[in-house]
């Protein structure tokens, strides 16, 4: 099971598309091989410079 269940209010394609994103950029990542740079679930600090993705709120 992913983060979004069965029984949530999203249609059933939204859930497998966010499960399926998820487990592609779940986590924090700090790749210097990866062109995105630093990200965490996908959001990359290159994007958002001022924000601390390491360690979200």
């Amino acid at each position: 099971m992913g983060l979004f269940q069965p029984n949530s209010p999203y249609s059933p394609a939204f859930i497998a598309a966010v499960n399926f994103v998820f487990s592609k950029e779940g986590g924090y990542h700090c790749n210097p091989n990866d062109l995105g740079g630093e990200t965490h679930f996908g959001i990359s600090a290159r994007a958002y410079p001022i924000e601390d993705i390491a360690n979200p709120n």
